[in-house]
């Protein structure tokens, strides 16, 4: 059922779409009532909006399909219309054999909105080659595309087809990382941009929602274009000016940067920059580059600066090798020239030809040996956080992810997505599939609300010389731990270094009982604690000791007092001799599921 203006119903949205004046004198609301599939092609071209809005939603609540039937052409064409906003609405089954088979499709268009949506098979998810100006795209699911999820710009017309674009909050879930879809050409893509002749162009929040990876594309003939929040394998930068980086990741292969003038990077992780006939670096600030920085560039005055950054090295073990086109000989740094390349460049930057300096875990945060983590003293560029949303704390760590927040509670615009992106508009889950993310769910916000930091080392601490010196003393609070088999888990991951060889620390409980008693010279180490019930009071914990370059140690306290009080813990220095100072770490209390 469809209703326009609070008033008029018609059972299809091409009959109300139909019912509206040909030069609107008004707003017109055209609402989808139910979760019906609309088996419709809509064509919006006729209209003079005379600066009217024309929206068509599903009311909230419901997430109504608008089905193409695998017919020639898309689901939805725009053309020549203006103040358009389309929300809430899933679309499917465009033409995937045929180029003009975008899922929607809009073409000398002004001032449109495009959010709320889910996109499912097509040749493309939104394609528009003239003339797009003041267009956002925001909170779209995009599924089995096989030739890019946004095909914007041709570069054949006057400069610029794309004007003031947004594109945010987009999420991909495909099969595998060029998915192949039954029947179709060699159009083999996967969901990468393709997006030419803009000016004002932001690309941001960007992310797969299954795990997997995807080359990302390719921007081409753009001025100023911003990539922000974005994660992928790879991304082409072609004919661009003055590109922005903020929270990058591209670590699995990297950029490509093609007769571009002007490219800054913040706070990025990037496998590599590959550099054809460009021209210019303007500043690279806060990034990691594992496999160090190799580029071709026009002269030695074209690269600007940088600063706080990591280096691993290539494969000749040079952390930055510059070759100039303009024949001046290159700059190869390594550990031979590197001081004085820092005299010149590099302002808290380090080195490091370790591949273990710049692990990460899946989730893509350092992992405490890494020389990047709390590298970036202040903020850059206006970046307040990582690549995932979350705030950082400074000082904050090289790359795109803020380490220090990887156990943080999940907050209510986490939530929100969660649930946006695996449950709410999934009616063509199973039950199982929807059940388990309903209990992912619960288990994360139950993390949520008991997860508390409850030390965090951003400075360093350092004992005074004396023996068992207290770097830190906390409470697990007994009353939380009401079932059988609750679990708990305590941890500390930092860096410490001491003066003295023998400096050692332990973990000490309730009852006296210590554990531990390792080196701590230059050392990163963890230490997590299981509690497991045992009666009506007591239990018992059983840690795991972790250190760089020795074996795991395990050992248990046993009989700690009564569950519903408090169970302090301290860390402690056990020697009398010289000091030990941690870094960048931190202690947390993070209840797990319960053993029903």
């Amino acid at each position: 059922m469809i209703r326009v203006n609070n008033n008029n119903t018609f059972t299809t949205i091409s009959a109300a779409l139909n019912s509206l004046p040909q030069t609107f004198l008004e707003d017109y609301l055209i609402e989808i009532l139910d979760n019906g599939v609309y088996q419709e092609v809509l064509v919006i071209s006729s209209f003079n909006t005379n600066g009217f809005q024309l929206t068509i939603a599903g009311v909230e609540g419901t997430r109504p399909t608008i089905d193409n039937n695998f017919l020639s052409g898309s689901a939805i064409i725009t053309s020549g219309v203006e103040n358009l906003l389309i929300r809430n609405i899933r679309f499917i089954n465009a033409d995937i054999e045929n180029e003009s088979g975008a899922i929607i499709r809009c073409n000398n268009v002004k001032n449109h909105t495009y959010e709320d949506l889910e996109l499912n098979f097509g040749f493309c998810g939104f394609r528009g080659t003239d003339q797009l100006e003041n267009c956002t795209f925001k909170n779209i699911l995009i599924k089995n595309v096989t030739a890019g999820t946004f095909r914007l710009g041709d570069g054949l017309n006057p400069y610029p087809d794309l004007k003031n674009i947004l594109i945010e909050d987009i999420k991909f879930d495909h099969s595998s990382t060029n998915p192949i879809i039954t029947g179709t050409s060699n159009r083999n893509f996967g969901p990468g941009l393709v997006l030419k002749s803009a000016e004002n162009l932001i690309v941001k929040n960007i992310r797969s929602l299954n795990g997997i990876q995807y080359d990302m594309g390719v921007i081409e003939q753009s001025v100023s274009p911003l990539v922000e929040n974005f994660k992928g394998t790879y991304l082409k930068i072609i004919d661009c000016e003055n590109t922005l980086f903020k929270n990058v990741d591209l670590l699995e292969q990297g950029i490509y940067l093609e007769n571009s003038i002007g490219f800054s990077a913040f706070h990025c992780t990037l496998g590599d920059i590959n550099m054809v006939l460009s021209q210019s670096i303007t500043e690279l600030k806060g990034c990691i580059f594992p496999k160090g920085l190799t580029l071709n560039i026009a002269s030695p005055q074209n690269f600007g600066t940088e600063s706080h950054n990591a280096f691993g090295v290539n494969i000749s073990q040079q952390y930055i090798a510059f070759y100039y086109s303009d024949g001046t000989p290159p700059l190869i740094v390594n550990d031979f020239s590197l001081n004085n390349w820092q005299l010149s460049q590099g302002a808290g930057s380090v080195y490091s030809s370790n591949p273990d300096d710049f692990l990460r875990n899946n989730e893509g945060y350092l992992l405490a040996t890494s020389i990047g983590i709390g590298l970036v003293p202040n903020m850059i560029n206006g970046i307040t956080t990582d690549i995932t949303g979350h705030l950082r704390s400074f000082p904050t760590d090289a790359g795109a992810y803020e380490t220090s927040l990887n156990n943080n509670p999940m907050n209510y615009q986490d939530i929100k997505n969660f649930l946006s992106e695996r449950i709410i508009g999934q009616t063509a889950a199973s039950s199982t599939d929807i059940g388990n993310a309903i209990k992912n769910l619960i288990d994360v916000i139950e993390g949520s609300m008991y997860s508390r930091t409850l030390v965090d080392f951003v400075e360093p601490v350092t004992n005074d010389g004396s023996e068992n010196f207290i770097l830190c003393a906390y409470n697990v609070p007994g009353n939380l731990l009401s079932k059988n088999g609750d679990k708990i888990r305590f941890k500390y991951n930092g860096y410490f270094a001491s003066n003295d060889i023998s400096k050692v620390f332990r973990f000490q409980g309730i009852l006296g009982y210590t554990f531990g008693g390792t080196q701590a010279n230059g050392k990163s180490w963890t230490i997590e604690g299981t509690f497991t019930r045992l009666g009506t009071s007591g239990g018992k914990i059983a840690l795991t000791r972790t250190v760089s370059g020795e074996v795991p140690f395990v050992g248990e306290f046993i009989g700690f007092g009564d569950i519903a009080s408090d169970w302090p813990f301290n860390l402690l220095t056990t020697s009398a001799s010289g000091s030990i100072t941690f870094t960048h770490g931190y202690i947390d209390f993070i209840p797990g599921a319960s053993n029903q």
